[in-house]
């Protein structure tokens, strides 16, 4: 199989010393205050780090689309270790963090872009550490201890979004809706990307974006989110923050390469009956867990129901 070629992003600084993207002419965070900005938006509006205190569950999952230079997966990761450190008979201990990047930024402009952030520091090592070559696929760092997963998606969304398994109740938590502005990207914010959301959200899965773009609005209460305006960071005065409004029980993704991407939904419906069997979600967590590389060849043998032993990290 050909997998296409994955380019670095190309990037100039501002004279704020802003990175701003040669592909979409967008920076990749305010100049004002990047990291009070993505506290506000993704954190903040997501209820975090309230929604920990109480969470029934040992791991909380968080999805972004777009990675850029990290910041918001550094801010969360903070946020966590603080929360962690804070509250240790919480159930919940684990952060797994699942981000999408076309344009993966390269080591020298993610430390330049670091530098801003000196209380950052200690985690931005970590991830620079860690960070895997341009390659397409699914790259998982295991940071902290174990206490972090981060699944970091090389390539275009519309392509590594449908390869991310989900049970039938979801597995996202919290949902950071990025990128560069509808208005510079809009290839990214379809209603197939919208969709693609929701099949992977949780009920009560949450979602906010720094845009209050109409069309992005009513995309996401088309795909089942409750969305309303808030305000926005700074001096903007909106964005739009949103609920997993209405789970759909018997979404099912077909997984393996040879499967068309797009079936109706009755189509859907019967192969969700017949790959809805107790050992299939264990033997793809525990494929994942060791491996994400590995998961297209397990997903074609998942036939051999030799596994229904392995222990399941998810489901």
């Amino acid at each position: 199989m050909t997998h296409p070629k994955i380019e670095h992003a190309q990037i100039h600084w501002n004279e704020a010393g802003t990175p701003v993207s040669d592909n979409f002419d967008d920076v990749y965070f305010s100049n004002a205050n990047g990291l009070e900005e993505t506290r506000y938006v993704f954190l903040q509006q997501n209820q975090l780090p309230e929604r920990w205190l109480d969470f029934p569950r040992d791991r909380f999952v968080i999805a972004e689309t777009g990675f850029g230079t990290g910041l918001n997966f550094l801010a969360v990761w903070q946020w966590f270790a603080k929360f962690r450190a804070e509250n240790p008979q919480a159930t919940v201990n684990q952060l797994h963090f699942i981000s999408f990047e076309k344009f993966p930024v390269t080591q020298s402009d993610l430390e330049k872009a670091h530098a801003a952030w000196p209380e950052l520091a200690e985690f931005a090592a970590g991830l620079r550490e860690h960070y895997p070559a341009a390659v397409p696929g699914c790259h998982r760092l295991v940071l902290a201890n174990g206490m972090i997963t981060l699944d970091l998606w090389f390539g275009d969304i519309k392509d590594s979004m449908p390869q991310v398994w989900t049970p039938d109740d979801g597995i996202v938590d919290c949902w950071f809706l990025d990128g560069f502005a509808p208005s510079k990207n809009p290839e990214m914010w379809s209603q197939s990307l919208f969709d693609g959301m929701a099949r992977l959200a949780k009920q009560d899965c949450t979602v906010a974006t720094f845009t209050a773009a109409g069309f992005v609005r009513r995309g996401l209460i088309e795909a089942g989110f409750a969305m309303k305006k808030t305000k926005g960071f700074g001096t903007k005065r909106d964005m739009i923050v949103g609920t997993m409004a209405e789970h759909a029980n018997a979404k099912q993704q077909v997984l393996g390469t040879s499967a068309p991407r797009r079936l109706t939904a009755r189509i859907s419906r019967s192969l969700a009956a017949v790959w809805r069997v107790p050992h299939w979600q264990c033997l793809w967590c525990a494929a994942a867990e060791l491996s994400p590389c590995i998961v297209n060849m397990i997903s074609r043998a998942w036939q051999h129901q030799a596994t229904d032993k392995v222990p399941c990290i998810l489901c």
